[in-house]
């Protein structure tokens, strides 16, 4: 999961739990919430939700990025690295099925330093 300009954590250090009414990802243990932030967010709260890469580890860095507007007209979200593209795609079949309109399915790059 990446938040912010440039933090990191994987697997199995973070969790994403999607349901009818939003998404959350943060630490998947109490004792990493100082480390792993959790940002949760409802559907309709968010802009767009798409499939990311990132090029310089192209087998495992496959990820999903849930993006919401910014009261300060920026960007804010985080990334889940899912690790495979197969999990990215169930993840936004899940995704588009409570929320249509919101997932894009062209992969994008991740840029190297925030969202």
């Amino acid at each position: 999961m990446r938040w912010g300009h440039n933090l990191n954590a994987t697997f199995p250090s973070a969790r994403l739990a999607l349901t009818a009414g939003g998404v959350t990802g943060g630490p998947s243990a109490k004792f990493l919430g100082p480390l792993v932030p959790t940002h949760a967010y409802r559907w309709e709260d968010l802009a767009r939700i798409e499939r990311v890469r990132w090029p310089f580890v192209p087998f495992i860095a496959d990820g999903v990025r849930f993006m919401a507007p910014d009261v300060v007209s920026s960007r804010s979200g985080f990334i889940f690295w899912s690790g495979s593209s197969w999990r990215s795609k169930r993840i936004l079949d899940f995704c588009d099925s409570v929320s249509p309109g919101l997932v894009s399915r062209e992969r994008q790059l991740a840029p190297l330093f925030g969202l």
